[in-house]
């Protein structure tokens, strides 16, 4: 079949890298608002669909030419499980270990500080103003003596797989709520330096820098 959609993404997002006209031909590509909430949607469960040995799946409207991702092979991630306590020593960045070895657009994606402050406002409303992951702790809590029923009887947990302690993932989801919230409100890791007619903003890791007011002792200079 006819996959020059396809040929056409790919290219863009590799001219995107060093081409910044090419690179907002490719923002308009594709529905950030999508994107964004699908990638709050990988922080939540600490499940990446793509990373050094798997390919991010994605399919393209024919009609709008967006690009858009598709969800699967889903699973909780085990870092969760490690999480009770000690959360911080075990999610040390909100994105997974491995977004340096993850496919371009999504790399591309966040150089943007409109796709950023998307996801980050998906974060926030999936863990204050719509808190899922207490929302599935409280759920496992109601119906944990049905689960460590059924679980008991599981084939795997007798051949592949070590009981699972349900309070805890349930108190592992808990925590990495409050992880996210404490990861949005820290302070960002930044600094200004002055240049000869202008001052350069450089910041690092994955907090943005916002409401910035810029002041002078004195007379503002020319420039």
């Amino acid at each position: 079949g006819d996959k020059s959609d396809l040929q056409n993404i790919l290219s863009l997002i590799r001219e995107a890298e060093t081409d910044s006209l090419a690179f907002e031909s490719m923002v308009e590509k594709v529905d950030m608002e999508i994107w964004a909430k699908f990638n709050a949607y990988e922080i939540l469960t600490q499940n990446f669909a793509s990373d050094y040995r798997h390919n991010q799946r994605i399919v393209i409207d024919p009609w709008s030419g967006f690009v858009h991702p598709i969800v699967h092979d889903q699973v909780v991630s085990e870092r969760f499980y490690l999480a009770n306590k000690h959360y911080p020593s075990n999610f040390p960045f909100l994105e997974s270990d491995d977004t340096a070895r993850t496919h371009n657009l999504k790399l591309l994606l966040n150089r943007s500080s409109k796709y950023i402050d998307t996801k980050y406002q998906q974060l926030y409303y999936y863990t204050k103003e719509n808190p899922v992951l207490l929302e599935e702790a409280e759920h496992l809590n109601d119906l944990k003596e049905l689960i460590d029923r059924s679980y008991s009887r599981d084939i795997h947990l007798r051949t592949i797989h070590s009981q699972v302690n349900t309070s805890y993932f349930v108190e592992s989801l808990k925590s990495f709520n409050s992880y996210i919230i404490e990861r949005l409100y820290s302070s960002p890791n930044s600094l200004w330096t002055a240049q000869e007619k202008n001052f350069v903003i450089t910041i690092n890791g994955e907090i943005p820098i916002s409401n910035i007011v810029v002041t002078f002792e004195g007379a503002p200079p020319e420039w």
